[in-house]
């Protein structure tokens, strides 16, 4: 069973969401859930104080409680954030973009089975099934998924997971992927998590994590142009290069691989990630070379022994 979000945050003796949007309120934050926008102040602020105030709640929680505790935490994310945006897919779509298309066609082929981790409203898990592959999405948010199968048409299929836990048999999967989702994991759920995608790869599969790179962190303030004051930043855990690869070692996977660019270029071979992780130090003090250097985010495909 999932714990309901405000006691799980509130038996951790921290704000719940509740409580940071009264506190947003008072503040000229972000306007309360059944409030109109007060002139001048971003609608998306709401969402953002959430986030934040999620991510300290999840830090704090024991290994156990924070399993039970993702869900209830995105489904009121995508509570808040669906409820401001568009209709369409991509208007409701957080982190991905049409752009990793060709990407993700280079890694899988049609007839194969790729499973997206992280889903969202499903966006990519639809178009590759569009392209034939047989694509299954899973995600922790009830609210998230009920939309992604409105979009959906018969061309993909989605799950509910719990926590890092994944409800598929041995070797299940050609290719996976997720994108922006490994930074709003606890440090603690990355190894499971990893190990998790080791397993339901099948021998030679390919999993692609795109994330932040942690030293190009900017926090929140920086990230969206808000202030979030105390409440801190929305992400949980920011990897480099450097220890992503090490932590996608000790899982079992290699063949550490990294493309030119995650928009572009997707016909270009992909480079050796350490080539990126020698780079991604010095050059990241200079916004030039690392949008040259493609380590603005940090973007490995790794690869289950054949």
């Amino acid at each position: 069973m999932r714990l309901t979000l405000n006691r799980a945050f509130g038996g951790l003796g921290h704000r719940s969401p509740t409580q940071v949007l009264k506190k947003a309120r008072a503040g000229r934050m972000a306007p309360g859930p059944t409030e109109q926008p007060s002139p001048g102040i971003t609608p998306d602020i709401e969402q953002i104080a959430q986030e934040a105030a999620i991510a300290r709640g999840l830090l704090a929680a024991s290994d156990s409680d924070r399993q039970q505790m993702y869900g209830s935490a995105y489904d009121a994310i995508y509570t808040t954030s669906l409820k401001r945006r568009g209709p369409s897919i991509d208007d409701q779509t957080f982190g991905a973009s049409r752009r990793l298309l060709p990407l993700l066609e280079k890694i899988s082929k049609p007839g194969q089975n790729v499973l997206e981790v992280g889903c969202g409203v499903g966006l990519l898990t639809i178009e590759l099934g569009r392209l034939g592959r047989h694509t299954v999405g899973v995600d922790v948010s009830r609210v998230a998924l009920d939309r992604a199968r409105t979009f959906a048409e018969g061309v993909a299929e989605f799950e509910l997971v719990s926590g890092t836990h994944l409800p598929y048999k041995d070797e299940s999967f050609d290719a996976a992927f997720s994108v922006e989702v490994l930074e709003h994991l606890h440090e603690h759920d990355a190894p499971p998590h990893l190990t998790e995608m080791l397993r339901v790869l099948r021998p030679g599969g390919r999993y692609w994590i795109v994330t932040p790179n942690a030293l190009l962190s900017r926090g929140s303030a920086a990230r969206f142009g808000v202030d979030v004051q105390a409440d801190g930043d929305v992400h949980l855990k920011e990897w480099t290069y450097s220890q992503l690869i090490v932590a996608a070692r000790k899982a079992g996977f290699t063949n550490m691989r990294t493309p030119w660019r995650n928009y572009s270029l997707a016909s270009f071979p992909l480079l050796p990630a350490g080539l990126k992780a020698s780079i991604e130090r010095p050059f990241a003090t200079s916004p030039v070379l690392t949008k040259l250097a493609g380590i603005t985010s940090v973007s490995i495909l790794v690869q289950r022994p054949r």
